[in-house]
């Protein structure tokens, strides 16, 4: 064992002098070419070294050149290069953020940041690392963005000092505080070894967290982010309604509201649950990457604004002052939809549904306990529950969920401008849309160990199942670079429900849809009988759809049936429309 580690180790010595000697070798090279030179030629060097040797350069680099702006001009043309490797990429970027917050680029001893949170903890063991990392950034006048590092810090710390007075009983188990110095301390318990292999690293770095299972919650700290709003812009959309909110009492929770958002809203929009909550959000968005990581380079502070502009749009609209003492309500929801994301919201809240909507919803609820207008308390609690879940007729509720969707596309389209926000009129083409639907037709597939059919045919008609139907316009959107925010939200009670209103609308305006089906609805509840004597007859919701759409004869779609399908004698509707 120890001859591995050694050989590791002199492995990673090696690659460190080798990478340093080509960097010298290098900046030679470059002396008298201009900058624009300069960057084309380490980008051909680092396109030829191998990975040992790029990460030995990097660190030897990075902790011996002292022009931060010539480091950060060819580290950013470097990662350029290495996009067709995303993994050794995120590697990188991890040595990356070790030098950031250590002695690559910083020379800050935290020492006396960590010898003051251990007093913080000492004397009070209830104080939660977030609150102990606040205190600390205040009181060392630190920037925003070094919160993240000092929360993870403070965990460190509180953890240190817990394991110690379990150990208290056995003096030689207790490490002695004064065995490392404080950069040496981080790189050993905090993350990063930047003399070891990448591979040793992961190890080690598994290994650590499985050795801690005493480590509270179960969210993985999410990283903090530069947001570009300040709070003037959030003034300058409230300012208007304060007379109404101060004629409600809501002032003061909304202003709490806003410094929670301050204070620890520099965080993803977009949070993922380890274990076995999961949040919806999260889930559906896990099927659209491209949109998922774009939402999570938005923070909660920025997100929060956006919905809070979007909903006050639409509250003009729809409102027109017949209802001002509804602003309230919706300025209230909107600043409160997705505190639930926040990490020490999340963890300290006690509730047995844990998705952000419940959370926000719980503490928002919190905050109002003393507030006397209970209609305005369940109005705005009720709206947060429901703004991914969707409204039938609370107008507070359909407003926070269109404005939540009207923000997400806005932020979408703006990361990439290649997707476009249309109505499904301008953009879907039912000729294309029959060709995505045709291999499908008669064919059975396994669900819950069960043989289901997405469309089957009889008698001229296709009948297409709401959720296959809405699968294929999801596809179609992506394909054509068309956000509908719809798509990706996936609330049957709403978001389905008007897409597939609207797939139906157009078949009708065509004249492809098979019955005359009451405005408003999508499909008819039909059942399915079959000629087996035994064989249950099935009533499922279907969207009916003529075969003349489709570029194929009727006879040839009756070829494809086998088993279950071959067996249908009759399809009769049996109720008015869904």
């Amino acid at each position: 064992m120890y001859s591995f580690i050694s050989s590791a180790k002199e492995g990673s010595e090696v690659a460190m002098a080798r990478g340093t000697g080509m960097i010298e070798r290098m900046l030679t090279d470059l002396t008298g070419l201009s900058r624009n030179k300069s960057i084309e030629l380490f980008i051909r060097w680092m396109e030829k070294a191998d990975k040992a040797l790029k990460t030995g350069a990097f660190i030897g680099w990075m902790q011996s050149e002292n022009d931060a702006k010539l480091k950060m001009a060819l580290f950013i043309s470097w990662m350029t290069v290495e996009r067709a490797n995303p993994r050794f990429l995120q590697q990188i970027c991890t040595k990356a953020s070790a030098l950031v917050v250590t002695e690559g680029f910083a020379s800050r001893d935290s020492s006396k940041i960590e010898g003051w949170m251990e007093q913080a903890f000492e004397k009070d063991m209830t104080l939660t690392p977030s609150e102990v990392a606040r205190m600390a950034r205040k009181k060392f006048r630190m920037p925003q963005r070094m919160l993240f590092f000092l929360k993870k810090l403070a965990r460190t710390i509180k953890e240190r000092i817990r394991l110690r007075r379990r150990k208290i009983g056995n003096p030689s188990e207790v490490q002695n505080k004064n065995a490392f110095s404080a950069t040496k301390k981080l790189l050993a318990e905090g993350t990063y070894s930047m003399g070891s292999p990448l591979a040793e690293t992961e190890k080690a770095e598994r290994k650590k967290r499985f050795d801690q299972p005493g480590l509270p919650g179960i969210l993985d700290e999410t990283p903090s982010l530069t947001s570009i709003k300040r709070i003037e812009d959030y003034e300058a959309l409230i300012t208007p309604y304060r007379s109404l909110l101060a004629g409600v009492s809501s002032m003061d929770v909304l202003d709490e509201l806003l410094r929670l958002l301050y204070e620890e809203g520099d965080v993803p929009s977009v949070v993922g649950w380890r274990g076995k909550t999961a949040d919806t959000e999260y889930m559906n968005l896990r099927e659209h990457r491209h949109f998922l990581e774009i939402l999570q380079s938005i923070s909660l502070y920025d997100h929060t604004h956006n919905v809070l502009k979007a909903a006050l749009d639409i509250a003009r609209d729809i409102l027109r002052r017949r209802h001002d003492l509804l602003f309230p309500s919706v300025i209230t929801a909107a600043v409160a939809h997705d505190i639930g994301k926040i990490a020490s919201l999340w963890r300290s809240s006690t509730i047995k549904r844990r998705d952000h909507e419940a959370v926000s919803a719980a503490k928002l609820e919190d905050m109002l306990a003393s507030h006397g207008n209970d209609v305005f308390k369940k109005g705005v609690a009720i709206a947060i529950r429901r703004h991914h879940s969707g409204a039938d007729n609370d107008t507070v509720s359909r407003i926070i969920m269109d404005a939540d969707a009207r923000a997400r596309e806005y932020e979408i389209t703006s990361a990439d401008p290649a997707f476009t926000v249309k109505p499904m009129a301008e953009w879907l083409e039912l000729t294309r849309f029959a060709e995505v639907i045709l291999p499908s037709i008669n064919e059975l597939s396994y669900k819950n160990r069960r043989l289901v059919w997405k469309a089957m045919s009889f008698d001229g008609i296709i009948y297409c199942i709401p959720e296959y139907v809405r699968s294929v316009l999801k596809a179609l959107a992506f394909e054509k670079k068309i956000l509908d925010y719809r798509l990706v939200r996936q609330s049957f009670r709403s978001d389905n429900r008007a897409v597939l209103n609207e797939v139906s609308g157009l078949l009708a305006k065509n004249g492809f849809l098979a019955y005359d089906i009451k405005a408003g609805n999508f499909g008819l509840r039909l059942l399915f009988q079959s000629n087996i004597a035994g064989v249950t007859s099935q009533s499922l919701y279907a969207v009916p759809i003529k075969a003349e759409l489709f570029s194929i004869e009727s006879s040839e779609l009756e070829k494809r049936k086998i088993d279950y399908l071959r067996t249908i004698v009759s399809v009769m509707p049996v109720g008015r429309g869904q």
